[in-house]
This record gives C-alpha cells, sequence and structure tokens, in this order.
C-alpha cells in the first residue's frame, strides 16, 4: 500500500466517525492537491466520493431526526454537495478512462439523485451502475441492488420494489457473493446489509405504500441486532456503527 493509499484508507475511517465530519473534509482538502499533482487519478476520484459520503452523512444526520426538528437547509447543502462530488469523480473517471471505477460513478450519481428526491434519474443512475460493475467490483450489486429497491418503490411500485430488496437482503446471508463479502470485510457487509429495512422502510412511510408494519419491524430489528452484536470482525470504519443505528431507530420511532 503506497502512502496514499494508506492516507486515503485512514480518510475512510475517519468519515465513519459521527461528528467528525470537518475533520475528515479538512485532510481530504490537505491530500487532494497532493494527488492531482502526483496524477494518481484513481485516488483522485476516491477523494471526490469521500467528499460525497461525509455530505452524504451531514443529510443523513439531519434527516434520521423527526421532521419538525430537520434543518432543510442543511439537507439541501448536503444533496448539493453529493452531487458536486459525484460528478467530479465520473469527470475524472471518464476522462481517465478508469474502467474498474465506472460503475461506482453511476452509483454515487445514483445517491445523489436520491437525496434530491429524482427518483427516476436516480432509478437509471442505479440500473447503469448494475451494468458496469464486473469481476472483483461484482460485490457492488449487492448494495446498488438495494439502492434500486427504494427508488422503485418511490416511484409507485412497492411491491416489485419490496421483493428486489428482500431477495437482496437474503443474498447478503445467502448468496455465495454476500458470503464472500463477509469474510472479506465485514464492516462493509455490516452497513450494507443493515441499509436496506431502514430505507425501505422510510419509502414505504414516505408512500404511504400497504405494507405489513410488524414484519418490517422485525427486519429492522434484526438488523439492528446484527450491528450491535456482530457476528464478524471489524477491520475499519466505526465499529459502533453510530450512523446506520442512528437511521434504524429514526425508522423505528417513525413506525411504531
Amino acid at each position: 500500500m503506497t502512502n496514499l493509499e494508506k492516507e486515503i484508507s485512514e480518510i475512510s475511517t475517519l468519515r465513519e466517525s459521527k461528528g467528525r465530519e470537518q475533520e475528515t473534509l479538512e485532510k481530504i482538502s490537505e491530500l487532494l492537491p497532493n494527488a492531482i499533482e502526483a496524477e494518481e487519478w484513481k485516488s483522485v476520484a476516491k477523494l471526490y466520493w469521500e467528499s460525497h459520503l461525509v455530505w452524504q452523512h451531514t443529510a443523513m444526520t439531519e434527516m434520521s431526526k423527526p421532521k419538525q426538528d430537520q434543518d432543510k437547509k442543511i439537507i439541501k447543502q448536503g444533496s448539493e454537495k453529493m452531487l458536486e462530488f459525484a460528478e467530479k469523480a465520473k469527470d475524472v473517471i471518464e476522462s481517465h478512462d478508469i474502467e474498474d471505477m465506472a460503475g461506482g460513478a453511476y452509483r454515487f450519481l445514483g445517491r445523489s439523485a436520491t437525496f434530491s428526491g429524482d427518483h427516476a434519474k436516480a432509478k437509471e443512475y442505479y440500473e447503469t451502475a448494475l451494468s458496469k460493475y464486473l469481476g472483483k467490483n461484482l460485490k457492488s450489486k449487492l448494495e446498488v441492488s438495494g439502492f434500486l429497491a427504494d427508488s422503485i418503490i418511490r416511484l409507485g411500485q412497492p411491491e416489485i420494489g419490496l421483493s428486489l430488496a428482500i431477495k437482496t437482503y437474503d443474498d447478503f446471508y445467502n448468496s455465495e457473493l454476500g458470503q464472500d463479502l463477509k469474510k472479506e470485510d465485514y464492516f462493509t457487509w455490516a452497513v450494507w446489509m443493515s441499509g436496506i429495512a431502514p430505507r425501505i422502510g422510510a419509502a414505504l412511510l414516505d408512500t404511504n405504500a400497504d405494507f405489513d408494519r410488524a414484519q418490517l419491524v422485525s427486519w429492522l430489528n434484526q438488523a439492528k441486532s446484527e450491528l450491535e452484536n456482530p457476528t464478524g470482525t471489524v477491520t475499519w470504519g466505526d465499529k459502533d456503527f453510530e450512523f446506520r443505528i442512528n437511521e434504524l431507530n429514526s425508522i423505528l420511532e417513525r413506525i411504531t
């Protein structure tokens, strides 16, 4: 691992720590000019993605509050910054023909579209991302399938979206891809897996869809239990999964 790669890895862990968003952005700002000067374009794109994720966490933290307590300006700023850095990363990836990051480029654009409320565009981006994930990046299809399910529900097809979400969740535990990811990187597996239930719960509630509330509560609690009692080893990131547990609690409060 090069020095630059090591520093990016440290940033990835830092951005998972709630309350350290500004510190993370400052470290990215310090490192980015060096990566650009060295023409390490993969690293440049990754740093733009790290910035995107920090702003996503900022928006998520605000969105996890009761609606009457949310600061819409913070959510709007977070969504706009997410898009800004997703587009910057895509420009770098495309201009330097970084093929193994092409799926990620559309994954991040999809998240930006979701947070800004353009679910048709998000669906389009997620489908493009799924078509571009190949080889070692196949595992990312698990995460993006969960995102796509959310978009489908918000576009008025709750049964189709919920069916995809349930299948994707099952794949995290029972498919070869999901089992391999869990062994290889438990933290990533746990974050991706546990994001499906709260995301789907919010989509179902926001669209006033008919669904089995007891089943969803059980699903949310199951995901939360995995994070509170890990069945794997956390080797990076936040061992307390604070961002995700806050999100799970927020949806549990809304539904119960």
